[in-house]
C-alpha cells in the first residue's frame, strides 16, 4: 500500500516584527515577496510550487469529480451575456460580454434608436497585461467624453483616463494613484477623482480641468487617518458630494455641481451619527441615525439644512431598518429590512407611500441603476432563493412593472422544482434567529435530507434571500442548503449587528447552534447530516 502524499514542510526563519511596544514573532514573514504584488522572490515561487504539487498529488483521485463539477459550474455562466440599456443623457448604454471573452464591451446608442455603438473594450486595454481591473466608467453631460479609470498591476491604484468618443482616442489625460471613483462637474470639462495616500488611504478630492490635468485643484483633504473620502453627484445633478467616515461616523459636503462652490458640512461630524443625502424639490432629504440605530428620513430646504430645520418624512422603527433611498422628480424609493426581508417604498409625490410587492415571500430586491431624475418607473434588482437575477422596472404611477431581464441558466433550470422556506430558531437567551432554507420540493416535503448550514455574522453584513445557480449542485443531489442569519449581520436591524460584536461573539456562536437544532427539530435533516460553513469577526 502506497504511502499518501505528505505536505511539503514550511521552513522557519526568525523574524521579529514590534509594532506599539508589542513584540511579534513570525517565522513564515519570508513567505511575503518584498516585490508584492508581484512574485519573484525564488524561495517563495519554490514554496507554492510544492505545495501545488501537494494538493495535486493529494486530490488525484478526485479529478473526474473535479472535471465534472467544473463542466456543471460553466454551464450555469452565461458566456455571452448583456446587461439593460440604461438612459443617461441623450444616450442609452449597456455592457456585453462576447463569447469567449474575458471583459466586457461597453456600448451606446442615441435615444432616438439605431444600432449600439462601442466605446470601449476592455479586452483590447487587458492585452498584454496580467491583470486587469476597470473601476469606472463615466460619460460626460454632455456626452462627448468619458472618463474611465483601471488598475492594470493589482496595486488596487487606478489610473483615470478621458475618450473622446467622437474619435475613438484617449486624451493626453491622465491622474494616477486614485481610488477609482470618477464624477464629472457640469460644465463637462472638470473631473473629480479621490487620491490614495500612500497607505492607500483615499484621502483627498482633486477637481482637474481636461485641458490641464497636470494643475489639479485640491477641492477637499480629509486630515484624519481614520476618516476615508469618497465622492459622488445628486441624481437631479445639483450638487456634487463628499463624504468622508469611519464604519460609524459619517460627514457629507455638498458642493455646486456647477462652480464647485461651498463645501460646508450638512452637519458637522460627530462620533457615532452616520448620514446620507439625496436633493429634490429644493430640499435636501437626509437619511440618518440621530435619533434611532435603525435611522429616520428627514428634509430641509436646500439653502438652511440645519438640523433645527428637519422635518420627518419616515420614522424610526424597532422593526424596519432603512437602508437606502433615491429620489426623482415626483417619487421617492426606499430600501427597508424587516423580518431579515429586504423590501421596496415608494412615496408617489412624496407623500403616498406602499411596498412593491414582488409576489414572494423571501427575496432579495435592491434599487438598481437609475442615472435620470426625470423619469416615471425606478429600476429594481430583484432575486430569491428559486428566482434568478432579475432586473425590472416599476412604473411608479401605474404601479405596474416591465421585467426587462431574468439571468438565464444555460445548462437548463426550472424554477417549479424548488421551494424556499423561513424557520425561526430560538438562541440561548430567548431571541429568534432567522433561518432561510432551500431545497427541491420533494426533498423539503420528504425531510432527513443532507443539509449544508451557511452562516456568517461580522461588520454587519447580512446574508440576503437571494438567488445563487453554484448551490443547484448541491439541491440537484437531494440536499437542502440554510442560510442562518446570526447575529453580527443586520437582518432583524441594526442592532442585530451590535449583538454580534467582537465582545458577543457568543450569541453569534449560539445562534448558529440554534439553527442546527431547528434544522432537526423541524425534520429538514437529521442529526450527523449537517454540514457547517461560516465565518465571523
Amino acid at each position: 500500500m502506497s504511502r499518501p502524499p505528505q505536505p511539503p514542510p514550511a521552513r522557519r526563519v526568525p523574524h521579529v516584527i514590534e509594532h506599539f511596544g508589542v513584540r511579534l514573532e513570525d517565522p513564515f514573514a519570508w513567505m511575503r515577496d518584498p516585490a508584492w504584488p508581484e512574485v519573484r522572490d525564488p524561495d517563495v515561487l519554490a514554496r507554492i510550487e510544492a505545495e501545488n504539487a501537494y494538493w495535486q498529488a493529494a486530490t488525484a483521485h478526485l479529478r473526474d469529480l473535479e472535471e465534472r463539477l467544473f463542466a456543471e459550474l460553466r454551464g450555469r455562466i452565461e458566456e455571452e451575456d448583456e446587461s439593460v440599456p440604461v438612459r443617461e443623457g441623450a444616450f442609452e448604454y449597456r455592457w456585453r460580454y462576447p463569447a469567449g471573452a474575458q471583459y466586457r464591451v461597453w456600448e451606446r446608442r442615441p435615444l432616438r434608436g439605431g444600432p449600439f455603438v462601442p466605446i470601449l473594450d476592455e479586452n483590447r486595454l487587458a492585452e498584454g497585461k496580467d491583470y486587469f481591473d476597470l473601476r469606472a466608467l463615466r460619460p460626460s453631460p454632455d456626452g462627448r467624453l468619458l472618463a474611465y479609470a483601471t488598475d492594470t498591476d493589482g496595486s488596487e491604484r487606478y489610473a483615470v483616463r478621458v475618450r473622446d468618443l467622437a474619435r475613438g482616442e484617449d486624451l493626453s489625460f491622465e491622474l494616477p494613484d486614485t481610488g477609482g471613483s470618477v464624477v464629472w462637474a457640469e460644465d463637462g470639462r472638470t473631473l473629480l477623482v479621490v487620491e490614495l495616500d500612500p497607505r492607500l488611504r483615499p484621502h483627498r478630492v482633486l477637481a482637474a480641468r481636461i485641458d490641464a490635468p497636470e494643475r489639479p485643484r485640491v477641492l477637499y483633504e480629509e486630515p484624519d487617518p481614520a476618516f476615508f473620502v469618497g465622492i459622488g453627484k445628486t441624481r437631479s445633478r445639483r450638487f456634487v458630494v463628499i463624504g468622508t467616515g469611519t464604519h460609524v461616523t459619517r460627514e457629507v459636503r455638498l458642493f455646486d455641481a456647477r462652480t464647485l462652490e461651498g463645501g460646508e458640512p450638512v452637519v458637522p461630524r460627530r462620533e457615532g451619527h452616520d448620514y446620507r443625502v439625496e436633493h429634490a424639490r429644493g430640499r435636501l432629504f437626509v437619511l440618518t441615525n440621530d435619533r434611532h440605530r435603525n435611522f429616520r428620513l428627514v428634509a430641509a430646504p436646500e439653502e438652511d439644512p440645519h438640523e433645527s430645520r428637519w422635518e420627518e418624512v419616515i420614522s424610526p422603527s424597532d422593526s424596519v431598518y432603512l437602508l437606502d433611498f433615491a429620489c426623482f422628480r415626483d417619487f421617492l424609493v426606499i430600501e427597508e429590512r424587516s423580518e431579515g426581508v429586504d423590501h421596496i417604498r415608494i412615496l408617489e409625490d412624496y407623500r403616498e407611500s406602499y411596498r412593491v410587492d414582488f409576489g414572494e415571500e423571501l427575496y432579495a430586491a435592491a434599487i438598481g441603476g437609475n442615472r435620470e431624475f426625470d423619469q416615471p418607473f425606478v429600476r429594481l434588482g430583484y432575486s430569491s432563493p428559486v428566482t434568478p437575477p432579475t432586473v425590472l422596472d416599476w412604473y411608479v404611477a401605474e404601479r405596474r412593472r416591465e421585467v426587462r431581464k431574468v439571468q438565464r441558466i444555460p445548462s437548463g433550470y426550472e424554477p417549479e422544482l424548488y421551494a424556499a422556506k423561513r424557520l425561526w430558531a430560538v438562541s440561548r437567551d430567548g431571541r429568534e434567529v432567522p433561518l432561510t432554507v432551500v431545497g427541491r420540493k420533494e426533498v423539503l416535503e420528504r425531510g432527513g435530507a443532507p443539509c449544508l448550514l451557511y452562516g456568517y455574522g461580522a461588520y454587519g453584513h447580512g446574508l440576503q434571500p437571494a438567488f445563487s445557480p453554484h448551490r443547484l449542485g448541491y439541491l440537484d443531489r437531494g440536499m437542502v442548503y440554510a442560510m442562518a442569519h446570526v447575529r453580527g449581520g443586520d437582518e432583524l436591524g441594526h442592532g442585530w449587528y451590535e449583538d454580534g460584536k467582537l465582545f458577543r461573539r457568543w450569541n453569534t456562536f449560539h445562534d448558529f447552534l440554534a439553527c442546527a437544532q431547528e434544522l432537526c427539530w423541524s425534520g429538514l435533516t437529521a442529526p450527523g447530516r449537517i454540514v457547517a460553513q461560516g465565518g465571523s469577526a
